[in-house]
């Protein structure tokens, strides 16, 4: 797990948990960035992490950041966020 803005944290079980977020890229085009899916755990304050989930595993959500989470009933849910897609804009202007 390298550097990453908007990932988000939460407390499981006694673990710390982090999931999700992006790390940008050098571009001019703003936003433009890797966005994530994996799962991260750690059982140790941060000293030691084990991948709970792979990014882009197909049981995953799709990579965001910015979101949040809440933890409720053992599990983590997430709310919203962003995913950076680019989309082109449909406004002809010629």
């Amino acid at each position: 797990m390298g550097q990453r803005a908007g990932l988000r944290s939460a407390e499981l079980d006694g673990s710390l948990c982090v999931i999700g977020g992006r790390t940008p890229r050098q571009s001019t085009i703003p936003g433009y960035s890797d966005i994530w899916s994996d799962a991260w755990r750690s059982d140790d304050l941060g000293e030691t992490w084990s991948q709970i989930l792979a990014n882009g595993d197909d049981t995953s959500w799709s990579g965001r950041a910015y979101f949040q989470t809440v933890v409720q009933d053992g599990e983590m849910l997430m709310i919203g966020g962003q995913d950076y897609r680019l989309v082109e804009n449909p406004t002809d202007l010629s």
